[in-house]
């Protein structure tokens, strides 16, 4: 069953659980039931601090509308990928969905809804050696060489450090794709380039 909190419960919730009654406990924390926050909820709270009328973190509002947003967007996820794992994998390909940034808090929910693949790790915004110590059994990992630091600003040691490092730690007990976490750019010194491929082909 579905629920939508309204924004007073949502708050007693998170500071004074003990205001809300039995049964209100019973049904957020039910494991059957998928409780739902309005953006909107996250806009009144910004209202009501700015007018002195709520004590609660600056981020809290933010915080509060990301969390709805995100229900909405693996709702959304959720219908339109419902049979789409079995029909790839029918078809010999790995369901994967493309998410740039820090997600680490939402790979459950992408392993949840029928996702194979994580692409792009990206080292410069989540720990790559823990994601595959965590995910690396459910999950193949493509990507996690450092395009916005070392390759394009590190000399070509540097690179193959770098790359010898991530290989050795993502490519343990297998589900690896060695890649950059996203394309290389015009800026990449050439030797650098160079010192991936020398690793990447005799590792």
């Amino acid at each position: 069953m579905n629920w939508l909190l309204d924004t007073h419960v949502f708050l007693w919730m998170l500071a004074e659980p003990e205001r809300l009654s039995a049964e209100v406990r019973r049904v957020i924390a039910d494991p059957n039931h998928t409780v739902f926050l309005s953006a909107v909820s996250g806009v009144e709270i910004s209202i009501k601090r700015a007018l002195g009328k709520l004590e609660a973190p600056s981020g809290l509002a933010a915080e509060a509308e990301h969390a709805a947003h995100w229900q909405v967007t693996l709702r959304f996820l959720e219908i339109v990928t419902r049979h789409w794992p079995d029909w790839l994998e029918a078809q010999g390909l790995i369901p994967h969905l493309h998410s740039c940034g820090c997600v680490t808090e939402l790979i459950p929910d992408f392993i949840e809804i029928g996702v194979k693949m994580l692409d792009p790790l990206q080292p410069e915004a989540m720990d790559a050696g823990a994601i595959k110590a965590q995910y690396g059994k459910q999950l193949t990992l493509l990507g996690g060489f450092s395009t916005q630091r070392i390759i394009p600003y590190g000399t070509a040691a540097e690179v193959r450090r770098h790359v010898e490092q991530l290989l050795q730690v993502l490519s343990a007990g297998g589900g690896y794709i060695a890649f950059n976490s996203i394309p290389l750019q015009q800026d990449v010194p050439l030797e650098n380039v160079l010192a991936i491929l020398d690793v990447v082909q005799h590792q």
